[in-house]
C-alpha cells in the first residue's frame, strides 16, 4: 500500500466529509490545491469551508446583509476560505486561476448587489472578517487597519486611545473597511475632512500574480485606483494605513423633526442654500420619511429629520445655527454634549439608547433587511414645487417603509480636486441623495416587486432635480439598474455605468486595470474591465447617451414605425454591438417646452416622462412604444402628428455625439453639417449619438378587405365632427365614434399595441410590445392611386399569405408640406401625399 503523508490523510478526510458526492472535480481540485499550499493541517480546517461543511451556511449568512439575496435560488461559492494570514490570500488567487474559478472578495457584506457573494459563474468567496488587526500610532496620528475590520471595531480602537482623534467614515458600524475605503466612504466628518479614502497613506495589495505590494512597490497610479475605484478591481487589499484626524473632546448632536404642518417645505427649501454652506465643523443631513397623521391613520404626512455633527460645543452651535438657518428654532435642549465616540452611537439610530461603545465590537449588531436602494448627486436646489413632487410620490403604500437621506456636500470636499482619487464628486455638488425602500420579507417575500418599483418610481421623479448627461451614482451604493458586465471570460465587458460612478477618471482606472490585471482575473458585474476586454465597446460606453428635442403644444399622439431589420446584430466580420438600453434618462423642460433625452430611452418612456410633467405637450413621433429614441430620431420618425408638426427630426435642436475620435460634440462644436446629417440621415452612419434636445382567426375561404379609419385630432369631438362631415361625410362619422381624452390615453389608444384598460405606467415597460417575425417596405404616393389601382392591391391581398400582412397609410400636407427638403437629412416633404408601410407578419 502506498504511503500517504499527514497531509494527504487530511484532505482525505476534509474531502469525504466537506464536499458533496456530487461535487464536479475542479471544485475537489480546488480543496486539494488550497491544502498543498497551506502546509498546515490546523489552518486547513479554519480555512477551508464547503457546502458539506456545518461551518459553511453559518460563515455565508454571517455577513449577508441584503436579505432579498437569503434564498435557496442565490447561487452560492463553491468553497468559502476564511484566510487568517496573507499566505492564504496567495494560495486562493494562485488556486482559482489554476482551477477556473472567480474570486469575491467580502470584508463586511454591505454590497447592496451583493456581488462580493454572489455569482452566476463557479466561483468563491474570499472572506476577509477574520484578518481584522488594527494599530493604532497616536503619536503620529495614524493606523494600520486590516480589510476585514469594521468601522465599528476601527472607531472603538480609536477611541480607546484617544478622545481626540477619530476617523471619517460613514455612520453603520458593520461596514468592512475593505469596501469601504476602497469605495470612497463617507459620513458625518466629509465636510471637515473630505473622505475616508482621502485619508489613506499605504496600503498592502496582493496583486494577480500573488505579490504583496505597498505604495512604494505598487506604484502611484495603482495607489490611486484603489483609494475609492472600487472594491475587488485590482487585487485583494489586506490592509490600510490612514490619517487619523482631530476632533475636540466634546462635539454636539441634535436631530429634531418637522412635518409639513410644521414648514418642514419651506425649510428643506432652505437647507439646500445654508446647509452646503456652513462652516466646515457643521454637517447636517436630512432623513426623509412618511409617517401617519396622528388622528387620521388614513393620511399621511412627511418627516423631515434635521440631524447634525458639530465639532464643538452647544453654545457656539447654537450661533451658527441661528445665524445661518434660524427658521429651523433649534434651543438649548435640542443639543446634546458628548465626546466623538458616542456621536458614532447617537447618529443614524442603529443602536438601542443607552448602549455602550463595546456594542461597535459586534459585527452582527446592526439589523439586515430586504432593501433595495439609489443614490443621486444634486448640483442645484430642487424648487418649492419640485419638493412637493417628491411629498406626492411618498404618499403612496409602498413608501411606509421607504426613505431618503440627504447629506451635504460643500466645505473641504469641495476643496479637493475630482482627480485626486477615483471618486469624483467634488465641488459643483450641493448634496448626495441615498433613496432607499425596505419590506417585510417574512410576509411579503425575498423580493417586493411593488417595493421595488416605487424606489425606481421615486428615483425616476427626482430626475430633472439631480445631476444629468450622465446622471452620477456612487460607486459604493452599487446598483446594477445602471448597467453591468458580462461576467463569463469569452465576453467583452460593456462598461455603461463606468462614467456615471467615476466621471474622467474611469479612463484612467481602465489603464491602471489594464496594466495590473491584463487577465481581468479580478473581476465582478460591475468591476473595473482592461481596455483589451472593453475593446471598441468601451469606447461606445464611455459616454453619456441623450439628446434635446422642442415639445409641440397639443393634446395626443400615435402611429407604429417598423422595428429594426437587424442590420445590427448581423454582420460578417467581427464586431462589438454598443448596447444603449441603460443609456434612457429623460429631462423635461416645461417651461421652454424642450427636453433632453439618451438615446437608450424608448419612445414609450420618453412619452410617459412628458405626460408626468404637462397634459398639454407632447412629441411627435411614431407609435410603437418599444422603438429606440437614437434610431427613430436619426431616420426622421413620424407619428399621427405629422401633418400638425412634422417628423420627429423636424424638432432637435441640439445633440451630444461622440466621433471617431472618441470626442463629444454638440452642436455648436460639430457644426451644422454634421447636425443636419444626424436628423434623418440614419443610425449608426456618422458616431454615437449621445444625446438629443428636442422641442419636445379563424381561416375562411372568402376574404375581404377592412379598411381602418384612425385619426388624432387636437381638439374637442364636436370641432371634429364639423371638420369631417364638411371634408368627408361619406365616411359617416357619428359622436359615438369618438373619444375625448389625454394626448398620453391617445398613445395607448392607437395602434392597438397594448391591452384594453392599460395604465399608461405599461409604456415604461421595455418588453410591452410583442416581437415578430416580420418583413416590412416603405413607399411614398405622389398622386392619388386610382380605383382600378385600389382594386388590384386589394386583389393582392387576396392572397393566403396576406391573412398577416397590411399596410397602413399616413398623410402629408400639412407642416410637412410646409418645410424646405433640405432642410434636414429627410427629404420626403411637398409632393408627397401620403406615405404606404407595407407588411407581413
Amino acid at each position: 500500500m502506498p504511503k500517504c503523508s499527514l497531509l494527504c490523510f487530511a484532505f482525505v478526510l476534509l474531502s469525504s466529509h466537506l464536499l458533496a458526492p456530487s461535487a464536479q472535480k475542479s471544485t475537489d481540485d480546488l480543496v486539494q490545491c488550497l491544502t498543498d499550499r497551506t502546509l498546515n493541517i490546523s489552518e486547513v480546517i479554519r480555512l477551508i469551508h464547503t457546502p458539506q461543511d456545518p461551518t459553511y451556511t453559518p460563515i455565508y449568512d454571517l455577513l449577508l446583509q441584503e436579505l432579498r439575496f437569503m434564498t435557496n435560488s442565490t447561487p452560492k461559492p463553491r468553497v468559502i476560505i476564511t484566510p487568517l494570514k496573507e499566505s492564504h490570500i496567495e494560495a486562493t488567487i494562485y488556486c482559482s486561476k489554476k482551477h477556473g474559478f472567480q474570486i469575491r472578495i467580502r470584508s463586511g457584506g454591505h454590497d447592496f448587489e451583493g456581488s462580493s457573494y454572489i455569482s452566476e459563474v463557479p466561483f468563491v468567496v474570499l472572506d476577509l472578517f477574520r484578518l481584522n488587526s488594527i494599530k493604532i500610532d497616536v503619536g503620529t496620528a495614524t493606523a494600520w487597519v486590516q480589510s476585514g475590520a469594521t468601522l465599528g471595531q476601527f472607531y472603538y480602537a480609536i477611541s480607546q486611545k484617544s478622545r481626540t482623534l477619530a476617523f471619517p467614515a460613514g455612520y453603520w458600524s458593520t461596514v468592512g473597511v475593505g469596501g469601504h475605503l476602497a469605495g470612497g466612504g463617507y459620513g458625518a466628518l466629509l465636510r471637515k475632512y473630505g473622505l475616508a479614502a482621502d485619508q489613506v497613506i499605504d496600503a498592502l495589495i496582493m496583486d494577480v500574480n500573488g505579490a504583496i505590494l505597498n505604495r512604494s512597490s505598487m506604484g502611484e497610479d495603482l495607489f490611486w485606483a484603489i483609494r475609492g475605484g472600487g472594491h475587488g478591481n485590482f487585487g485583494v487589499i489586506v490592509a490600510w494605513k490612514v490619517k487619523l484626524v482631530a476632533v475636540p473632546e466634546t462635539v454636539t448632536v441634535f436631530k429634531v423633526n418637522r412635518t409639513l404642518e410644521q414648514g418642514a417645505t419651506k425649510l428643506v427649501h432652505k437647507w439646500q442654500y445654508v446647509a452646503p454652506s456652513m462652516h466646515k465643523d457643521l454637517t447636517m443631513t436630512l432623513r426623509i420619511s412618511s409617517i401617519k397623521k396622528p388622528r387620521f391613520h388614513r393620511h399621511r404626512t412627511m418627516l423631515i429629520g434635521f440631524e447634525s455633527l458639530f465639532l464643538g460645543g452647544a453654545d457656539r452651535l447654537l450661533v451658527l445655527m441661528n445665524t445661518s438657518f434660524p427658521e429651523l428654532g433649534l434651543t438649548r435642549e435640542d443639543c446634546l454634549e458628548m465626546s466623538w465616540i458616542q456621536s458614532v452611537l447617537e447618529l443614524g439610530d442603529v443602536f438601542p439608547k443607552g448602549s455602550s461603545t463595546e456594542i461597535l465590537l459586534n459585527r452582527t449588531a446592526a439589523p439586515k433587511q430586504y432593501t433595495k436602494q439609489k443614490a443621486d448627486f444634486v448640483e442645484k436646489p430642487i424648487s418649492v414645487r419640485g419638493l412637493r413632487g417628491i411629498w406626492k410620490v411618498f404618499s403612496e403604500i409602498e413608501a411606509e417603509a421607504g426613505g431618503m437621506n440627504w447629506t451635504p456636500c460643500g466645505g473641504r470636499m469641495s476643496e479637493i480636486p475630482a482627480s485626486e482619487i477615483p471618486y469624483p464628486h467634488r465641488a459643483g455638488n450641493i448634496f448626495l441623495i441615498y433613496e432607499a425602500v425596505y419590506w417585510d420579507g417574512e410576509k411579503i417575500g425575498p423580493v417586493s416587486p411593488r417595493h421595488v418599483s416605487w424606489v425606481r418610481k421615486l428615483h425616476g421623479y427626482l430626475t430633472p432635480y439631480v445631476s444629468k448627461n450622465p446622471r452620477f451614482a456612487y460607486a459604493n451604493y452599487r446598483d446594477y439598474d445602471l448597467g453591468v458586465n458580462n461576467i463569463s471570460p469569452a465576453e467583452s465587458q460593456s462598461v455603461s455605468w463606468g462614467i456615471k460612478y467615476f466621471k474622467n477618471n474611469f479612463n484612467r482606472l481602465v489603464k491602471v486595470k489594464t496594466k495590473v490585471d491584463p487577465d481581468n482575473f479580478f473581476k465582478n458585474e460591475q468591476s473595473i474591465p482592461p481596455s483589451n476586454v472593453t475593446t471598441c465597446e468601451a469606447n461606445f460606453r464611455l459616454c453619456p447617451i441623450s439628446a434635446t428635442f422642442s415639445l409641440v403644444s397639443s393634446w395626443e399622439a400615435k402611429f407604429p414605425l417598423a422595428q429594426d431589420k437587424g442590420l445590427f446584430l448581423h454582420i460578417g466580420s467581427p464586431f462589438c454591438c454598443p448596447r444603449l438600453v441603460s443609456q434612457d434618462s429623460i429631462n423635461i423642460d416645461v417651461e421652454t417646452a424642450t427636453a433632453w433625452v439618451q438615446s437608450g430611452a424608448n419612445l414609450g418612456q420618453f412619452n410617459y416622462a412628458i405626460s408626468y410633467k404637462s397634459r398639454t405637450l407632447a412629441f411627435p413621433a411614431g407609435y410603437w412604444s418599444t422603438v429606440g429614441v437614437g434610431g427613430h430620431l436619426a431616420g426622421g420618425g413620424y407619428g399621427a402628428l405629422l401633418k400638425k408638426y412634422g417628423l420627429a427630426a423636424d424638432h432637435v435642436i441640439d445633440a451630444l455625439i461622440m466621433d471617431v475620435n472618441g470626442a463629444i460634440l454638440n452642436r455648436s462644436s460639430m457644426g451644422e453639417d454634421l447636425f443636419w446629417a444626424i436628423r434623418g440621415g440614419g443610425h449608426g452612419n456618422f458616431g454615437v449619438i449621445i444625446a438629443w434636445k428636442r422641442k419636445e382567426t379563424q381561416k375562411v375561404r372568402r376574404r375581404t378587405m377592412l379598411i381602418g379609419f384612425e385619426s388624432l385630432f387636437l381638439g374637442r369631438a364636436d370641432k371634429l365632427l364639423v371638420l369631417m362631415n364638411t371634408s368627408l361625410p361619406e365616411l359617416g362619422l357619428t359622436r359615438e365614434d369618438c373619444m375625448e381624452m389625454s394626448w398620453i390615453e391617445s398613445v395607448l389608444e392607437l395602434g392597438d399595441v397594448f391591452p384594453k384598460g392599460s395604465s399608461t405606467k405599461i409604456l415604461l415597460n421595455r418588453t410591452a410590445v410583442p416581437k415578430q417575425y416580420t418583413k416590412q417596405k416603405a413607399d411614398y404616393v405622389e398622386k392619388p392611386i386610382s380605383v382600378e389601382g385600389l382594386e388590384g392591391i386589394w386583389k393582392v391581398f387576396s392572397e393566403i399569405e396576406a391573412e398577416a400582412g397590411g399596410m397602413n397609410w399616413t398623410p402629408y400636407g400639412g407642416r410637412m408640406s410646409e418645410i424646405p427638403d433640405s432642410e434636414i437629412a429627410y427629404p420626403h416633404r411637398a409632393g408627397n401625399i401620403f406615405l404606404i408601410y407595407e407588411a407581413v407578419y
